[in-house]
């Protein structure tokens, strides 16, 4: 297994662009729902010399969809960027909405989002954001984390050391961590670079949360102390050692010339709903000022697989 650290993330965090992807959807009681979506690109962001051409507009970064009578298209061309503002009215029972699709430097589809909506029983209304990469596992080789099986076997009772256990518990861990480093619910990954101790606790955070779960799920007879207590022993996988290892490796030939090195796999997406009633159960980020529940991530947390962004509420 071949260890680079945190080194390729942080590589991949220099070649990013300053495009952007702003989403809104209101959902309504009868389950139809209303859609905007903003496509934002600093103006001279992308690199520029050799075969690289500058990008700044859009089209470089995303596909986007053409106006009709259902989709409203309207551009903004300002002295630091551009921004193309999609908006729609959905109908209830309308079924899965393809929407967003991120384009690779090449030019081609690289992950793209649909949205679902649709009420359950007792009224309430499901909202379902599905981000998938048509190439996944391109990066998942890049992440790894030093030791990490070895202390994930340390942390397992010993009548439960199986190899096969040990491999999917260290990968279902360092998974957890590198999630919890570029969303969802938020990325981490710029805030461990500028104030590294608080970042590291918020993210050693996030993944104990998940960890736990991890190992109740992977071992259905521990207890909710032994699957804390394990979870615990890891708590201090991302650290300062560990940043100043992976900045010394972060411009080196093998961080960045491998794995997806799309200026678009760092490109944030922030996705709001805001709906009428209480929230029932989500996996995002309540927002108590604006009412709305929200998350963020960079497209290279799909290299470990779809993700789904899901709220149920109350009218």
């Amino acid at each position: 297994m071949k260890i680079l650290s945190l080194s390729y993330l942080f590589a991949v965090v220099l070649l990013a662009g300053c495009a952007r992807v702003t989403t809104t959807t209101t959902l309504h009681a009868d389950g139809s729902f209303s859609r905007k979506v903003v496509y934002t690109v600093s103006k001279n962001s992308g690199m520029s010399g050799g075969a690289q051409q500058s990008k700044d507009k859009p089209e470089d970064y995303f596909k986007l969809p053409a106006a009709d009578h259902e989709v409203n298209v309207s551009r903004s061309d300002t002295t630091s960027g551009i921004s193309v503002t999609v908006t729609r009215e959905v109908a209830a029972d309308s079924g899965p909405l393809p929407d967003i699709a991120l384009l690779s430097d090449a030019g081609k589809v690289m992950a793209t989002s649909s949205v679902s909506v649709k009420k359950l029983s007792g009224g309430q209304i499901e909202y379902v954001e599905t981000l998938h990469s048509l190439e996944p596992g391109k990066t998942i080789e890049q992440m790894v984390i030093p030791d990490l099986r070895a202390r994930v076997k340390k942390a397992i009772p010993a009548e439960y050391q199986k190899s096969d256990l040990i491999d999917g518990l260290t990968k279902e861990v360092m998974m957890n961590f590198v999630r919890a480093l570029v969303g969802p619910p938020e990325p981490n990954i710029f805030n461990l670079l500028m104030s590294t101790d608080a970042a590291a606790r918020r993210v050693n955070s996030i993944a104990f949360a998940r960890n736990v779960e991890s190992f109740k799920s992977a071992i259905p007879a521990l207890t909710d102390a032994q699957a804390r207590l394990m979870a615990k022993s890891l708590s201090n996988v991302i650290n300062q050692d560990m940043m100043n290892s992976s900045a010394t490796g972060a411009g080196s030939g093998a961080a960045a010339g491998k794995g997806n090195s799309d200026a678009n796999a760092m490109t944030p997406l922030f996705f709001s709903v805001s709906f009428p009633g209480k929230v029932v159960e989500t996996d995002g980020i309540y927002d108590p000022v604006e009412g709305d529940v929200y998350w963020s991530l960079l497209p290279v947390a799909l290299e470990l697989g779809d993700v789904k962004l899901r709220a149920v509420v109350q009218p």
